[in-house]
């Protein structure tokens, strides 16, 4: 898990984005539209996800990567509207804006393949690898998501939203596999 997280600090670090509570931030940060930098954060996030899917698929074990990937694919609809809308917003062409939102998904399967090589066939790799997503993923949503849900005073919706998440999880868990 820590592997993870040392990712995600190195990409927060190193990469061009905005925290909604911190501002602008990253080398370069100052050379890009708030719009842009928005676009690069959740393409940044797209990264742990899918190094998820892809462990969950190393073992070849439908049963753990058809969830993940299922419950991973329902939240990036949303994800994906919310840069087309954005780019929207400042004009951007409607194909455009969904060309975009297409391509800063592609983050997840660039990180499906370093997950997959990371784990290969290694059954001790495997643990790891799963430990390594799940710190990555911990982080974005610890780093991210709870502060911009919780700073409007919306803990009540953005708990429930989680608590509803997560039973959408274990059904499908249970469900498929």
């Amino acid at each position: 898990m820590a592997m993870g997280v040392m990712l995600m600090l190195g990409l927060d670090a190193f990469t061009p984005h905005e925290h909604t509570q911190t501002g602008p931030c990253g080398p370069g940060h100052d050379r890009c539209d708030r719009i842009w930098l928005f676009v690069m954060a959740i393409a940044i996030h797209n990264l742990p996800e899918g190094m998820a899917v892809g462990v969950g698929f190393t073992q070849g074990d439908l049963s753990v990567g058809l969830p993940l990937a299922t419950a991973i694919a329902l939240q990036d609809i949303p994800e994906g509207l919310a840069v087309a809308m954005t780019l929207r917003a400042i004009g951007t062409p409607v194909w455009k804006a969904v060309g975009i939102a297409a391509i800063s998904g592609l983050l997840e399967p660039v990180g499906a393949l370093i997950g997959v090589s990371l784990v290969g066939s290694s059954a001790m790799a495997y643990p790891v690898g799963l430990g390594l997503a799940a710190g990555a993923m911990l982080f974005v949503v610890s780093h991210e998501v709870i502060p911009e849900t919780h700073r409007t005073g919306h803990k009540t919706t953005a708990t429930l939203g989680l608590m509803a998440g997560f039973a959408l999880m274990m059904v499908l868990d249970t469900s498929l596999g």
